[in-house]
């Protein structure tokens, strides 16, 4: 399942980890909030059926270090028993050119794929589906992995951007929904932890 659909939303808003998240103690906290009611369909007529619960974002933690990733993602609701869950690692100050590694979390009927996203992953050893750990609890979802795994050309924790989304399977063929965190169009710094917009591109997730 592709993560190639761009979202828009209300905008991040200020938020704080919980004392609970299991990216406390892998590296700076960096969070991107975002309004609820913005997900958005992959076609606009016919008019699309509601999307389904669990995929319309609230928050996204990550944090970095020289050996792993943690992403936390906080939905409105539960996850649903399909669906992605994704974390965009980005080259500093490119807006949507420049290096991208995506991390992809599928759930298909409640088991968890972790997969990377770049050119050349299929061709790995691996065909790109790597470990990590995947917990749900709640309308949370943690990832977090070893980056050793990643490929050499991923931007490096210090000095990079990011930007996350979920993705959701509708009841008709090809239908789908997304979410964005923060904005299609704007990144988090990390391990800053600032938000950048970077104009009138493509969008990133």
């Amino acid at each position: 399942m592709p993560l190639a659909l761009a979202g828009c939303g209300d905008g991040p808003r200020s938020g704080e980890p919980a004392a609970t998240d299991p990216c406390r103690g892998v590296g700076p906290v960096t969070v991107a909030s975002d309004g609820t009611g913005d997900v958005s369909a992959n076609r606009a007529v016919p008019k699309p059926p509601p999307p389904p619960a669990g995929i319309d974002l609230v928050q996204v933690q990550v944090a970095r270090s020289a050996t792993k990733l943690c992403a936390v993602f906080e939905s409105e609701a539960p996850p649903p028993k399909t669906g992605g869950f994704r974390v965009g690692l980005r080259e500093r100050g490119k807006g949507d050119s420049g290096t991208l590694v995506g991390v992809n979390a599928f759930r298909r009927e409640g088991e968890w794929t972790v997969e990377l996203g770049y050119p050349g992953a299929d061709e790995r050893a691996d065909r790109g589906i790597v470990d990590a750990d995947v917990e749900v609890r709640g309308n949370r979802v943690s990832l977090v992995m070893d980056t050793r795994t990643l490929p050499e050309a991923t931007p490096p924790a210090s000095g990079s951007e990011w930007e996350a989304s979920t993705l959701g399977v509708g009841d008709s063929p090809n239908l789908q929904y997304v979410d964005c965190a923060p904005e299609s169009t704007q990144h988090i710094t990390y391990p800053g932890g600032e938000l950048v917009s970077f104009g009138n591109g493509r969008g990133s997730c």
